[in-house]
């Protein structure tokens, strides 16, 4: 019950964002039908979830790209927490940096035991900090 109380929380304090964000679908989606990704975006560019998947499970890393934001501003980006993920990753990039270069990240959990063939995702917040 408590996972649920959490969603709720998360989508009404993301409400605007989620309902009427810019819609961005990632170039590089079902690569080898094993990739999917895909940001929102507020008209301001200020604020974006990301959300990126594995679709195969098990996958080491690598790297994510993400589309909409504003070239120039400052981000600050963290993983959202999730029951089989226990580190929280948080870093700074700017925008033109987070579509170019991109960032190395694995979505697999760190308990492959519990989880051995799940799809693997995870949830990314940005906020413009400068």
């Amino acid at each position: 019950m408590l996972a649920l109380k959490k969603q709720i929380e998360f989508f009404k304090a993301h409400r605007d964002l989620i309902q009427f964000g810019d819609y961005y679908c990632s170039d590089d989606n079902f690569i080898d039908n094993r990739y999917f990704s895909f940001s929102l975006v507020s008209l301001d560019k200020s604020k974006a979830i990301y959300v990126a998947a594995s679709l195969k499970g098990k996958e080491e890393g690598r790297v994510w790209k993400i589309k909409g934001l504003d070239d120039d501003s400052l981000y600050q980006v963290s993983a959202r927490e999730q029951a089989n993920v226990n580190a929280i990753e948080t870093f700074k990039m700017t925008g033109k940096q987070l579509l170019i270069q991109g960032f190395l990240f694995a979505l697999h959990s760190k308990d492959k035991e519990k989880f051995p063939k799940e799809i693997s995702s995870r949830m990314f917040l940005l906020e413009k900090i400068k």
